[in-house]
C-alpha cells in the first residue's frame, strides 16, 4: 500500500473522529447547561417578571414588569435592572398578574382564588434552608438558616429571580378563606367547621363524598363553592 493510499485513510478517518469530538462537546456542554439550570432554585411564583398592573384605594393605577418573592412576601418590581418590592401597600387595592390577583393582607399579599360572600386565598410563602453540616455515614441534613437569609437580604440576593444552588425552598403554602370581612386560616376540617357551626354536617358530608384534601386547591375551590350556595 502506498504513501498516497495510507495518507488517504488518515484524512479519512481524522475527518469522521474530529466531528464525533465537535457532537460530544455540545452535548457535553448542552448537558452541563441543563444541569446549572436545574441547580438554580427560584423562589417566586411566576418563572419570569410579567407586566402586570398595580391599582390604587385612590383609583390611581400603574403597570409594571412584576412577580412575588414566596421567601419575602412582598410584591417586586422591576425597575432599571433593579428589583424592589412595592411599599406603602396599605395604599393598594390589588395587583393583577397575568389574570391572577393579588389582595394586601397585612405585609403581604394573598392571591384571590374564589371572589364570593366567602373568598378563598392562598398565602405563597417558603422558608430557606441551606445545606447544614454532614451527618452519620455521609448524608446532609438540611438546616433553616436565618444567618443565610440575612446575608442574601443584605447583598440583594433574595430578590435575584433565581438563587445559587447550595440553597433549598421549602414550601410553607396556606389557604385562608375571607368572610364578613375576616379573614381564617383553614388548615383542616376542623378549623373549618368552627367558622360556620351552622353547617357542620354539610361539611363534613361535603369533604367525605368529594374525598377533599386541604392542600388541595381544586378541591377547596369546591368546597368554598359548595359553602356560598348553602350559608345564608
Amino acid at each position: 500500500m502506498n504513501r498516497q493510499l495510507y495518507y488517504h485513510l488518515f484524512k479519512i478517518l481524522w475527518v469522521k473522529n474530529l466531528k464525533i469530538i465537535i457532537l460530544l462537546f455540545f452535548l457535553t456542554g448542552t448537558d452541563l447547561s441543563a444541569q446549572e439550570d436545574e441547580e438554580n432554585v427560584s423562589h417566586y411564583v411566576f418563572a419570569d417578571f410579567i407586566l402586570g398592573n398595580v391599582k390604587q384605594k385612590d383609583g390611581n393605577s400603574f403597570s409594571t414588569l412584576l412577580n412575588y418573592n414566596t421567601l419575602t412576601e412582598e410584591m417586586i418590581f422591576m425597575n432599571n435592572g433593579t428589583n424592589l418590592a412595592l411599599d406603602k401597600i396599605e395604599t393598594i387595592d390589588s395587583v393583577i398578574i397575568n389574570k391572577h390577583i393579588y389582595i394586601p393582607k397585612d405585609k403581604a399579599f394573598f392571591e384571590q382564588l374564589l371572589a364570593g360572600k366567602i373568598s378563598l386565598f392562598i398565602q405563597h410563602k417558603s422558608e430557606l434552608e441551606t445545606k447544614g453540616n454532614q451527618v452519620g455515614y455521609g448524608g446532609t441534613s438540611l438546616i433553616s438558616s436565618t444567618s443565610k437569609m440575612s446575608t442574601l437580604s443584605s447583598s440583594g440576593l433574595v430578590y435575584n429571580l433565581k438563587l445559587p444552588a447550595e440553597y433549598s425552598i421549602e414550601d410553607n403554602t396556606h389557604y385562608w378563606i375571607r368572610f364578613n370581612n375576616k379573614y381564617y386560616q383553614i388548615e383542616n376540617e376542623k378549623s373549618l367547621r368552627k367558622i360556620f357551626v351552622d353547617y357542620e354536617k354539610e361539611i363534613k358530608s361535603f369533604i367525605k363524598s368529594n374525598k377533599v384534601k386541604f392542600t388541595d386547591e381544586s378541591g377547596l375551590r369546591k368546597l368554598v363553592e359548595h359553602l356560598n350556595n348553602i350559608a345564608r
